[in-house]
């Protein structure tokens, strides 16, 4: 099988960063992009425990009750 190759100035930026050249083969594409897939997941499951912890253990505090005062103290 021959090897496949793009041109990196077609790539994004991000892509450049990971290849040392001007051509990348599509071998090499596709191992970044199923590393890239992985870390999104990661990055989900991440994400999604962020906000289940904040659901769990925070509660929305009004700036008054974080200061001590009250509309009362104004009247």
């Amino acid at each position: 099988m021959n090897n496949v190759y793009i041109k990196k100035e077609e790539l994004n930026e991000w892509l450049r960063k990971y290849f040392n050249g001007d051509l990348i083969s599509i071998n090499d594409m596709i191992s970044v992009m199923e590393d890239l897939d992985g870390e999104i997941d990661r990055l989900k499951e991440k994400i999604e425990e962020i906000e289940q912890d904040k659901e769990e253990n925070y509660k929305q505090v009004s700036i008054s009750s974080q200061v001590g005062i009250n509309n009362s103290d104004f009247i």
